[in-house]
């Protein structure tokens, strides 16, 4: 879905959701096809998991239209250079520096972070979420603090107890 939806011209997934059947489609393509509650909840729970991902962001109020990030068009790359030339472009290990300050994978590449511990478990490779103080794990919960992470302090005139 997050492949078809970079060729799309405006990068964009639209949801609908009638009396009759759920549609997801992009780039005049669908996604469920025909009144099925397995499929709809894959692709629903797909949809869902390029938002929690932050490859997409929901652009309405409805959660019915939604764009591609950043993010989510330099992954869009890592998946279509995968699948054009298998194994060679594939994200392997030797792709990939260790970063001992926060520990996740580093693409040398493209930069995005992959969790140390999901990267060798799971055959999908599924970025870090970027966070205030670090970044998040969508699939095991870890959390790789951001060791530059500066908390905000309070300014003088903020609380005196003297007062």
């Amino acid at each position: 879905m997050l492949v078809e939806s970079v060729k799309n011209q405006d990068g964009r997934i639209i949801k609908q959701r009638t009396m009759r059947n759920l549609t997801i489609q992009t780039n005049k393509k669908g996604f469920v096809g025909e009144r099925n509650a397995r499929l709809e909840a894959i692709w629903e729970d797909a949809l869902n998991q390029l938002v929690e991902n932050n490859l997409i962001e929901d652009r309405g109020y409805k959660g019915e239209v939604f764009s591609v990030t950043r993010l989510g068009y330099k992954y869009a790359d890592v998946l279509q250079n995968k699948s054009s030339a298998e194994s060679s472009a594939a994200i392997q290990q030797n792709d990939l520096e260790f970063d001992g300050t926060s520990e996740p994978y580093i693409s040398k590449k493209d930069h995005i972070r992959y969790c140390h511990k999901c990267f060798h478990s799971s055959s999908q490779r599924v970025p870090l979420k970027e966070q205030q103080n670090g970044w998040y794990c969508s699939v095991c919960k870890e959390l790789y603090r951001n060791p530059n992470y500066k908390p905000p302090t309070r300014a003088n005139n903020d609380y005196n107890p003297s007062a």
